[in-house]
């Protein structure tokens, strides 16, 4: 399955764990028309073997509520050493039972990999967990990443909402910040923490978009 062609066993990782490492890999689904329940299903299904598998990996899964991607499905993983990336968890039988119960179900339309900006990010394993997740997605000029980062990091700082920023290496070519809510209450904070960073990070950013993220629990893996 996907969840192992970019990725590597996270030793002796679970939610509450410490952040190891910077490294991250997002995965992107499109579930096919009118499979949706049957990729759910088959998903739940994948994850059962890499329970009994025990799987040290950590893998959070969303679906994505409103813009451009909505109705999609993303998981990944987070807060890796990028050595972590040379060890795959069993990738052939991975690989296989992801083949039998997630590929006839949904298309991937994307994988990601990023590098988590540590002075930019107050998110901890155990809030990727939170309900609900703000994406700011910022295409930066060309060049610009060290200023871009520099230029927002006072408004970071001020900030009590957890917040991740990473940055992109390759599969995406904009910056991802991920903002943590527990209830659409809290959304609107989230609304104006993305204003002020991207006010002061102006004068690098071409463009931005956002999107919720539900968090699934019955479509993610948490290690036991």
């Amino acid at each position: 399955m996907l969840r192992t062609l970019c990725l590597a066993t996270l030793l002796a990782s679970t939610l509450s764990a410490q952040p190891s490492g910077t490294a991250a890999v997002l995965v992107l689904y499109q579930p096919k028309p009118g499979m949706d329940r049957d990729f759910e299903l088959g998903d739940q299904r994948h994850l059962a073997w890499h329970h009994s598998e025990n799987d040290p990996s950590l893998w959070p899964g969303w679906t994505i509520a409103d813009g451009d991607r909505q109705g999609f499905f993303l998981d990944g993983t987070f807060f890796h050493p990028w050595t972590d990336f040379d060890h795959p968890f069993k990738p052939d039988e991975d690989e296989a039972n992801w083949s039998v119960n997630v590929a006839p179900y949904a298309d991937v339309r994307s994988v990601m990999r990023y590098d988590a900006v540590p002075a930019l990010t107050t998110l901890t394993p155990n809030q990727l967990s939170a309900a609900m997740m703000t994406f700011c997605l910022v295409t930066v000029h060309p060049g610009a990443g060290a200023k871009f980062e520099s230029a927002i990091a006072a408004a970071l700082r001020a900030a009590s909402i957890p917040h991740m920023v990473m940055r992109p290496i390759t599969g995406a070519s904009e910056y991802l910040i991920m903002l943590g809510a527990q209830k659409e209450a809290d959304l609107p904070a989230s609304a104006a923490l993305i204003e002020s960073t991207m006010a002061a990070g102006g004068p690098y950013v071409d463009r931005t978009r956002t999107e919720t993220l539900r968090y699934r629990p019955e479509l993610s893996y948490v290690p036991r």
